[in-house]
């Protein structure tokens, strides 16, 4: 029942999501998001490429000046200021040593006293990643998941061009944290999306066949980048991918869950005749009778088809019920609420460090001193191995033993690395590879779980806010590879230890487990806990008969055949 609207309405669940009638259309719909999502990865491994540092030296008519060690005659390179000279007119790059021939070191100068922003180029994406977080979750929970991706995926393509064309380093930067952005957008729908979509006994299944699909979109990176050696190239590549993922949404549908929380009904009720379509049946006369009952009272104001399909007829004129606000200041509300403050902060712990160690393996392939190619490869089969087996584990174990099993294996991982000889690459590869399938399980694990645990009403808000607590802390991974000039493997303690601390914070969260979604911040509030406000048999019973139903839904109501 939704508890928010007095016991008046039949809840979403039994009206449509449990429903027999709509498996088919939410097949369709975890196949359409799992397919638009594999250029994310893509773009988040691509740096790996065309980011490379090659070694470089000064060419200028018959002088040369040897500026790196594979170059020079000896191991003793000249000084800064002879390196550097301000003279210098050409320089020659070395790419023998790497497994990418071209990069945007060379192509915008990024030398001498302009390398380090090499780094930065990094820092500024996960800047973007940082903004897109945050805004991310309040707008898509504004205008909808769907339409926002939409939008998005076209945002990703365009700037995409931008970079390949782009001649200043200036403008390079600019379009990068405007793809980081766009990029984190989607993923902040596209899990709520299919979490609100999916059955109790199927959202966590749908989340990690979502993140197997774009672990399959890491892995067809290093294919790009094996046949596309130039970085422009690459690059426009993965945009052509990004327009495809554009093309692929038009045939999806809003979250029904976000549209019955802003009273949309008709809207709702258009989804489920789809379904129904779909599946090859007919809707229940019951609820159809329900369904017809709150459009007739909510009535659909119209708008042009290019305006819905990027959501800016999301204002309609239906009468939002209370219990469900759509304004801005429902995230802000969230903490007036003390345990649900409290398991977002543990969310936003959780979130640090997944994001951390994700993507400290993502970009470390010479801190594993691994073949950059076969290093991703190894990546994108990891996170395909990692979401397959993540499905039953989180299906019937839960979601809490499973995050601590996985961060203990995974600081496991990284500190047996410390205490393997140089010689035995086939170990280190092996406990990389573990590694990152236990790091793509937990990542996707604190997307599931922050949507599980957040109501509908802060869901993507709250998970965007835990991300960008997250990205807070990942602006400083470029430097924490300067960890080993201390010691080596520094490095790999930092994660290695940060693991485990973080796997004793899962002790202090709701198992989610086969629960119902939460929807109003009262019933997050008390969600997981001995208090959950779950209406008894009496309380469905006298809602189903209820006056106030029969006024909602007409005269003519029948009893439906779940009460």
């Amino acid at each position: 029942m939704d508890r928010s609207l007095g016991n008046m309405l039949p809840s979403l669940d039994d009206l449509f999501i449990e429903a027999p009638y709509s498996w088919r259309w939410q097949l369709l719909m975890v196949t359409l998001c799992s397919l638009s999502i594999i250029p994310d990865p893509m773009i988040g491994i691509s740096p790996t490429f065309f980011r490379v540092e090659a070694d470089y030296r000064c060419v200028d008519h018959q002088t040369v000046t040897y500026l790196n060690s594979s170059f020079a005659p000896n191991q003793k390179d000249l000084s800064k200021e002879q390196q550097c000279s301000s003279d210098c007119s050409r320089y020659d790059f070395n790419y023998s040593s790497l497994d990418y021939p071209s990069s945007i070191q060379e192509t915008y100068g990024l030398i001498c006293e302009k390398e380090s922003l090499l780094k930065w180029h990094s820092s500024i994406y996960f800047l973007g990643m940082l903004v897109g977080s945050q805004l991310g979750g309040i707008i898509s929970d504004f205008v909808g998941r769907t339409k926002l991706m939409r939008l998005c995926h076209l945002v990703t393509a365009a700037s995409g061009v931008v970079m390949a064309f782009s001649g200043s380093f200036v403008t390079h930067l600019v379009a990068w944290v405007t793809l980081s952005t766009s990029k984190t957008f989607i993923w902040m729908c596209v899990v709520p999306l299919l979490t609100e979509v999916g059955r109790r006994s199927t959202r966590v299944s749908f989340s990690l066949v979502l993140s197997c699909s774009g672990s399959f979109g890491t892995a067809l990176c290093a294919g790009f980048a094996y046949f596309l050696t130039d970085w422009r190239f690459f690059v426009l590549g993965m945009s052509g991918c990004a327009f495809g993922s554009f093309l692929v949404l038009l045939l999806a549908d809003e979250s029904p869950r976000w549209l019955w929380t802003k009273g949309r009904y008709y809207e709702v009720f258009q989804i489920m005749k789809k379904a129904a379509k779909i599946g090859g049946t007919e809707i229940p006369e019951d609820i159809k009778k329900i369904m017809e009952g709150l459009t007739l009272n909510h009535p659909q104001t119209g708008g042009h088809t290019w305006k819905k399909i990027f959501s800016l007829n999301c204002r309609s004129g239906q009468t939002r019920d209370k219990g469900y606000s759509s304004d801005w200041w429902n995230f802000f509300r969230l903490f007036l609420f003390a345990r649900l403050t409290f398991r977002l902060f543990l969310m936003c712990i959780l979130w640090t460090c997944a994001s951390s160690l994700y993507y400290g393996l993502y970009l470390g392939a010479d801190m594993f001193d691994q073949p950059l190619h076969i290093y991703v490869v190894i990546q994108g089969v990891g996170g395909i191995i990692g979401c397959s087996l993540g499905i039953p584990l989180l299906r019937f174990v839960g979601r809490k033993p499973v995050a601590i099993s996985v961060l203990s294996l995974a600081s496991f991982c990284f500190l047996i690395c410390i205490f393997i000889p140089n010689n035995l690459d086939n170990l280190v590869l092996l406990a990389t590879l573990i590694g990152m399938v236990c790091m793509d399980l937990f990542f996707m694990l604190c997307y599931v779980w922050t949507s599980d645990i957040m109501p509908t009403v802060v869901r993507t808000s709250a998970l965007g806010f835990a991300s960008m607590i997250a990205r807070l802390a990942t602006m400083a991974l470029p430097f924490i590879s300067d960890l080993e000039k201390i010691w080596k493997n520094l490095p790999l303690l930092f994660y290695g230890s940060f693991a485990i601390i973080v796997a004793g914070c899962c002790f202090f969260l709701p198992e989610s487990k086969g629960k119902t979604l939460p929807n109003t911040l009262e019933e997050g509030n008390t969600f997981g806990t001995i208090i959950e406000d779950k209406p008894s048999v009496e309380e469905t019973n006298d809602a189903c008969n209820s006056l106030q139903l029969r006024e909602i839904c007409g005269d003519k109501l029948e009893t439906p055949s779940f009460c």
